[in-house]
Order: C-alpha cells, then sequence, then structure tokens
C-alpha cells in the first residue's frame, strides 16, 4: 500500500472530506473480489463515504457479496458498466477470473484460454447515477479489462 500510491490516494480522499465535509463517493468498477472496496473501508473507517461496486460476472459478484458482507456502506451491483446498455457475452479462462473480459482476448501464449462465458447485464454510469440520485463521484476505478473507455463513454 504505501509503494503503490493507495495510501497517498486514502489521504487525498480524508482531505477532500475534511475539505467539503461531504459523506464521500467511490465507484469500483470492475470489483472483482472485493479486494479494492475492503482497502478503501479500511482506510476510510473514520470518513463517511459510501461505495458503489459493479461485477457482473455471477461467480465473482457472489464471492464480492461474502467479502463485503459487514459493510453497510457498499452498494453492490451484479452488472457492469459500459457505453450502451445490453446484454452481453462476458468471458473468462476459469470462475472468479480477475481477467474476465467483455472482448474474447487471445493469451493462449500465457497458457491462458478463455473458454467459459457468461451472459452479464451492462448499464451506462449516466443512467445509474440519474436511477441511484448520484450527483457527484469523488473516486471512479475501473479496472474492467479494456474496456475503461467503454465506462467512460457511458457517462458522457
Amino acid at each position: 500500500m504505501d509503494s503503490s500510491g493507495e495510501k497517498a490516494l486514502i489521504q487525498k480522499l480524508k482531505w477532500l472530506y475534511a475539505k467539503t465535509k461531504q459523506s464521500l463517493c467511490v465507484f469500483d468498477v470492475g470489483a472483482n473480489k472485493g479486494q479494492f472496496l475492503r482497502l478503501i473501508a479500511d482506510g476510510l473507517q473514520d470518513t463517511p463515504f459510501y461505495i458503489h461496486a459493479f461485477e457482473p460476472g455471477q461467480h465473482t459478484y457472489n464471492t464480492l457479496s461474502e467479502n463485503t458482507k459487514t459493510l453497510s456502506n457498499a452498494i453492490l451491483n451484479n452488472f457492469g458498466l459500459g457505453k450502451e446498455k445490453g446484454m452481453f457475452e462476458l468471458f473468462y479462462n476459469e470462475a472468479g477470473s480477475g481477467l474476465a473480459s467483455l472482448s474474447k482476448r487471445r493469451l493462449d501464449h500465457f497458457g491462458i484460454d478463455f473458454k467459459y462465458s457468461e451472459q452479464v447485464k451492462i448499464e451506462t454510469l449516466d443512467e445509474y447515477c440519474s436511477n441511484q440520485s448520484v450527483q457527484n463521484i469523488d473516486l471512479l476505478k475501473l479496472d474492467v479489462e479494456g474496456h475503461e473507455l467503454d465506462v467512460l463513454q457511458g457517462g458522457l
């Protein structure tokens, strides 16, 4: 945490809260199993915040739910964000993979085969914020395996 910049990020969020005195809003898009979500929750434990987490894969979402069930300020969403809403195919090499993507990537040179897939729901950032009455996002973390620009385009 010290060398990756995450400690500085948490300090910046605390500074922002001290300046505005408004509860922080964090989006974790591509939450996977909740690793970043737990890091933020632990780092901001004395700071009012809420976090919207997005994980479209069913198996991974179930793990995310289990790993974060004690967090009352986490809003978990079993769908992803993108430039358009709909049902899309999510490809992965194994259940719960951190490499799951809406693109069927060729990583066989690394011994990784995306032989599994499932249909997942995708919403847009704008629509989600409108439906949830989110006025501002203080931190938008994106880890969506190559679809980061698509998520941002859904928020124009």
